[in-house]
């Protein structure tokens, strides 16, 4: 780095819900200047394990909602479809009042009991006014019984496939809206714990500098009277040129010496101290030529 490359902070910024909302706080802005020793990053090991379990729940909820997408959608053909087979329906069910109604006219006998399927058929009204009622051959009245029966069985099988149909759309649109809303749940709680796990293993990068690093640590007042130098406190600032980014005033190169990826600048600020740690831990304060000073 030229004008100041970032010095790996031993604070950090104070995390203010849990450990995703605190990893996750702000990918740029301007700083608390409160130094947290890392407080809420989990250990390489836990961000791991969490890693792990979401990507679990992420790819489960992906395959559900995958899944009652497509038996929501064939329950919309199927909806879309109603009116042709409802005609269908509806025209075996002419058919059979057609026939039942023939019959019944063939064999209405005064008073017996054919009477009853022929109301049901032409209406009480019609029924009583047909003249010629006593003259139907009784012999028939089975005949119309069964014939109306079956008029009455394809009505209601008809509307009770409708029925069950239009509920069975219901509840498959329920279910499929409930894993949608599962899936994007799950997909951006990968989204944080990816995040986090980037924030972990940073710190776990530069834990291992100060450990094998000729320089060691830098108090945490001193990353803050550095990070005021080079950016104000802010973790989102961008000099002039463009070339220097962050509160520690990375350039790419450098950040990415540090394992850093993408823009210093948009990188969430437990990273950037994390990385700035790093960078002093093996550099000293060499890559902050002014600001420097502030550290030892």
């Amino acid at each position: 780095m030229s004008r100041a490359s970032p010095l790996a902070p031993v604070g950090v910024l104070v995390l203010v819900v849990g450990l995703l909302a605190s990893a996750l706080l702000l990918a740029s802005g301007v700083a608390s200047g409160q130094p947290s020793e890392r407080q809420g990053v989990p250990t390489l090991a836990e961000a791991e394990a969490q890693l792990a379990a979401a990507q679990t729940r992420n790819q489960q909820a992906q395959t559900d909602v995958v899944d009652l997408e497509a038996s929501y959608l064939a329950t919309q053909d199927a909806l879309d479809l109603l009116d042709a087979r409802e005609g269908l329906l509806l025209t075996q069910l002419a058919d059979a009042r057609t026939n039942a109604i023939a019959l019944a006219v063939a064999s209405y006998v005064g008073g017996g009991e054919a009477i009853k399927e022929v109301e049901l058929l032409l209406g009480p009204g019609q029924a009583s006014d047909i003249s010629w009622r006593r003259h139907l051959v009784v012999a028939q009245a089975s005949n119309v019984s069964a014939a109306a029966s079956n008029y009455s069985e394809l009505a209601f099988a008809a509307g009770t496939e409708i029925h069950q149909l239009a509920i069975g759309a219901q509840r498959a649109q329920v279910a499929y809206e409930v894993a949608a809303a599962e899936a994007e749940t799950a997909a951006q709680h990968l989204s944080d714990v990816e995040q986090l796990h980037i924030i972990a293993l940073a710190w776990h990068r530069s834990d291992i500098a100060v450990a094998e690093g000729r320089y060691g640590e830098a108090p945490a007042a001193n990353w803050e009277r550095l990070r005021m130098c080079e950016a104000t406190g802010n973790y989102g600032a961008i000099s002039k040129s463009g070339i220097y980014r962050g509160a520690y005033q990375f350039d790419r190169q450098t950040w990415r010496t540090v394992g850093g990826e993408g823009d210093p600048a948009a990188a969430p600020p437990l990273e950037q101290d994390a990385r700035a740690r790093e960078l002093f831990a093996r550099r000293g304060n060499a890559p902050w030529p002014v600001c420097g000073r502030f550290l030892p």
